[in-house]
């Protein structure tokens, strides 16, 4: 079991593997959700699909700033950085491919001379796993939707995985969080890697108390 200290925004590590860090500092930014705006996934699939057609220098303007915001906090200290798109899923794999995964791999490109993981995570992305990785990212984050193991498949068995408990159970009570928890890290010890994390964000509303007996459980599950 590695002996990794937690901080608030990557809530819980478990064997790093290859991966391993004295301490895990993560640093986030959105990806292409910007360009969805207030109506999310539904301007996203229509903006590529209609004649709301994104510019290009709108989405390569969205790309440079969350590139420069993502080597910044690795400047500042982070050891691993993550390109979060909450609403990559909406598109299908051909949009994304030629819509969003240019402008993602400028970003997670601009942070590759640094050294430091680079993780991509998208919600509702299963089918999109492979155009993300190979955007530039070293490590896969899965929402709660796909199960590690088929994750780990998915993606030729060569890529660290994190994620991926369902938030949704922070609330359903700690027998139940904490079976899922362990099924998460079996099915994760099927990559190469993997970094337990929720399987999307920490509702605003959730127990503090609840995520650390979850942490504790994490670093001792066996």
């Amino acid at each position: 079991m590695a002996n990794i200290p937690v901080d608030a925004t990557a809530f819980a590590v478990f064997e790093m593997h290859e991966l391993s860090a004295d301490s895990f500092d993560a640093g986030f930014r959105a990806g292409f959700a910007p360009c969805g705006g207030a109506g999310g996934g539904s301007v996203l699939a229509s903006a590529v699909s209609g004649d709301l057609q994104p510019s290009a220098s709108l989405a390569a303007w969205v790309a440079g700033l969350t590139g420069a915001f993502l080597r910044a906090q690795a400047v500042a200290g982070a050891s691993a950085v993550q390109l979060f798109d909450s609403w990559a899923g909406a598109l299908s794999l051909p949009d994304y491919a030629r819509f969003v995964a240019p402008h993602s791999a400028a970003v997670l490109a601009g942070v590759a001379d640094l050294g430091i993981p680079r993780v991509h995570f998208g919600v509702g992305t299963g089918e999109l796993l492979v155009a993300m990785r190979d955007a530039g990212a070293d490590v896969m984050g899965v929402d709660h939707r796909v199960p590690l193991d088929t994750a780990n498949s998915r993606l030729g068995g060569r890529t660290p995985l994190q994620g991926n408990i369902d938030p949704a159970l922070l609330f359903a009570g700690q027998a139940a969080l904490h079976a899922q928890a362990a099924d998460v890290i079996r099915r994760g010890a099927t990559a190469p890697g993997h970094v337990v994390n929720l399987g999307h964000g920490v509702p605003p509303d959730t127990d503090p108390d609840v995520l650390t007996r979850l942490v504790e459980f994490v670093h001792t599950f066996e």
